[in-house]
């Protein structure tokens, strides 16, 4: 998420753009306007909260993602609104690339896909790849605009050519969580940083894919955290699977990933600006990179009055910070000893007039379901809650209804003789047949309800190898199994109309022995009279067709 950022133009004047509801904020010149989103036709004021912003066309246009899967442009030198287009997905990043001169606006949504369309044409959206089955974090291009970096929540960095980003060069790998937010060091993105609910800000080397040093927050949690967490403080954070804690279960529920890294801002001289959920404590870190020697160590942290939302640097020793109302920016310089110099940024009527326009709007609730704190995790849990649940409803409650009326039925007519051995023998077949698939049934129907209420199967998607072998299995045991039973010669000539004496007393019309008497069964259309015992008895009569030779 990138509600908050800032650019100087060309006559030297320092713009910050804040994202609200339904509008962009301009502040320049201790002067505050809003872009904002036309009504609707309906007087439709509905909330829709500015997810993603970027500057194009050299700093003269305006983009924004919001919440309610749009993005919008304005032309920042008139104010006007010029267009919008609706995504399918919500967009969790927005970045800007520049390719001949030409400005792409490329965005990443919770479907895990990447889409991106030239500055100028908005209602041109061209599919670029992404990361199938997963959700898009973080999406990013390098000053040079050679490098696209973008991050999703199984764990890894993307790493593909720009503007070719059909060309993947590789993967960053080895974040043991969801990866939230991403940062170039230098301009040709030799050196990126990233942060995620492992707790962990990693220093990586592009060109080598290799780990050039890590700083860890496990354990470091301010006390200061926020009451929305206070209750849930005692949970322990996301598995992270060091060999000195042993091997762990990965845990990708957000609630027990605590108080994770998801925001990073990088300065031009390294300067490494960490936020953390739930936490009012800004950690300040320092890389330092070369061929040699790569480090990344801490260099200091502040604390605000409530937790941040966004942070962007305006210098490479001021940083600007986001917060909710009723603070809404504040600027800190964190060249030693960090310290608010808000003032020699803005006047008091800056935000007066932020107040003014944003109001309770920009409430700590409203910024952080924006963030995707809880609707991501929520409509996640939902969707996979219901498709399981509704794979237990039919693979339990049906089976359930087949064994009482199976039970119903063996009540109802016990004591009655069979009509013939061969009803008897069919009614034995398709009752195994059943069985089978009823267990079968019952086997899935227990899988697909210990996933919704364990979440095993959902978290077994995050290794591939372990997945595909889980789904096999379970396919061979309760689809395989029970088809290659229903396939079998008997249970075939059962569901058919078929004479089954050949099943009962040999195979074909052919002759077979048993217990001293030679049966050969050519058709059975009536009854068996005497079926029942035919050891060493004599059977006078089966049908018009039928006939037996007394070998005696």
């Amino acid at each position: 998420m990138k509600i908050l950022q800032s650019f100087r133009k060309e006559d030297g004047t320092r713009v910050f753009l804040l994202g609200g509801n339904r509008a962009v904020l301009v502040i320049a010149n201790n002067e505050v306007s809003r872009l904002a989103l036309p009504e609707s036709p309906e007087g439709d004021s509905s909330v829709a909260f500015v997810t993603n912003v970027c500057v194009a066309e050299g700093n003269n246009a305006v983009f924004a993602t919001f919440d309610d899967k749009s993005v919008a442009k304005w032309d920042l030198t008139t104010k006007q609104f010029v267009g919008k287009a609706n995504l399918k997905k919500k967009a969790n990043a927005l970045a800007r690339g520049t390719v001949q001169g030409q400005d792409i606006i490329i965005v990443g949504d919770k479907a895990g896909d990447l889409w991106g369309f030239q500055s100028t044409q908005m209602q041109s959206l061209g599919y670029l790849g992404g990361h199938p089955v997963t959700i898009v974090t973080d999406v990013l291009v390098n000053e040079e605009n050679t490098l696209f970096a973008s991050c999703d929540r199984d764990e890894k960095v993307k790493l593909s050519s720009f503007p070719i980003m059909e060309e993947v060069q590789g993967y960053l790998l080895n974040h043991k969580s969801v990866v939230t937010s991403i940062g170039f060091i230098d301009p040709a993105g030799k050196y990126l940083v990233s942060a995620g609910w492992d707790h962990k800000v990693i220093l990586w080397n592009t060109n080598t894919f290799a780990v050039l040093d890590e700083y860890s927050f496990k354990g470091t949690e301010s006390s200061e955290s926020t009451n929305a967490q206070e209750a849930a403080s005692s949970e322990p954070a996301a598995p992270v699977d060091d060999a000195e804690d042993g091997e762990k279960e990965r845990d990708y529920n957000e609630a027990s990933a605590g108080n994770y890294p998801f925001k990073i801002t990088v300065s031009a001289n390294g300067t490494v600006v960490v936020l953390s959920k739930n936490e009012k404590k800004v950690t300040i870190l320092k890389a330092t990179t070369s061929d040699d020697n790569s480090s990344l160590e801490f260099a200091g942290s502040f604390t605000t009055d409530v937790q941040p939302v966004d942070a962007v640097f305006i210098s490479e020793t001021e940083v600007a910070v986001s917060l909710p109302h009723p603070y809404y920016i504040r600027v800190f310089d964190v060249a030693g000893e960090p310290r608010d110099v808000t003032e020699n940024v803005f006047s008091e009527a800056v935000t007066i007039a932020l107040q003014s326009q944003l109001g309770d709007s920009f409430s700590a609730a409203n910024l952080f379901k924006s963030l995707g704190f809880e609707d991501d995790k929520m409509d996640k849990y939902y969707e996979t809650t219901l498709m399981y649940l509704t794979l237990s409803a039919f693979n339990l409650v049906l089976p359930v209804l087949w064994i009482a009326l199976y039970l119903y039925l063996a009540i109802v007519f016990s004591g009655f003789p069979f009509s013939t051995a061969m009803d008897k023998f069919r009614l034995r077949i398709l009752s195994q047949l059943g069985l089978v698939w009823t267990f079968a049934r019952l086997g899935w129907g227990l899988i697909a309800l210990t996933t919704v209420l364990r979440g095993w199967l959902v978290e077994a998607s995050r290794s591939r190898l372990f997945y595909s072998v889980v789904l096999v299995v379970i396919f061979i045991l309760v689809e395989a199994v029970p088809i290659l039973f229903s396939l079998q010669e008997k249970v075939l000539q059962s569901l058919s109309e078929r004479d089954l004496s050949f099943l009962i007393n040999g195979s074909g019309a052919q002759a077979a022995e048993s217990n001293g008497q030679l049966v050969v069964a050519s058709r059975l259309e009536a009854d068996f009279q005497r079926l029942s015992d035919h050891s060493g008895q004599t059977i006078h009569k089966i049908s018009p067709s039928g006939y037996i030779l007394d070998t005696e």
